[in-house]
């Protein structure tokens, strides 16, 4: 038998973001910029957690989360981002990379955080990438 887990509730820990309408460059390692939360119908920042201005989440709820990013390069070809895991002193706990062939770049993870512990996205490589409605930033607690 499976266990109960009690009843779907609303306001649930959550956010996605989507970045700027143009190609930018945020150089290897550069934290790239999904600071648009609102608008659309598909944003979200339930719970105030994701921060705009540092394009960066964190963690006010201790539990088991849910984070993916995306975003497009201008022409097909190798591309990197990366979910970086951040303890609160901002000191890196884990990088999961998605590397990808051709124009959309992915990546996404399960984690189980701390208050205090933080996730952003950073470029792997060079190439210009495209945030606009193509590309998101997402988390979400899920138990």
């Amino acid at each position: 038998n499976a266990p109960v887990l009690g009843s779907l509730t609303r306001n649930v820990v959550s956010f996605c973001a989507t970045g700027p309408s143009s190609y930018t460059s945020y150089g290897a390692s550069g934290v790239m910029s999904y600071n648009i939360v609102t608008g659309n119908g598909f944003h979200d920042n339930t719970g105030g957690n994701y921060s705009t201005s540092n394009s960066e989440f964190t963690c006010a709820i201790a539990g088991l989360y849910h984070f993916e990013a995306s975003c497009l390069i201008q022409s097909e070809g190798a591309l990197g981002i990366i979910l970086q895991y951040r303890n609160s002193g901002n000191s890196t706990l884990q990088n999961f990379h998605g590397y990808n062939h051709g124009r959309l770049g992915y990546t996404h993870t399960i984690i189980n955080m701390s208050v205090g512990e933080k996730m952003r996205v950073l470029s792997e490589d060079v190439s210009s990438k495209y945030l606009g409605v193509y590309g998101r930033f997402s988390g979400y607690l899920i138990g």
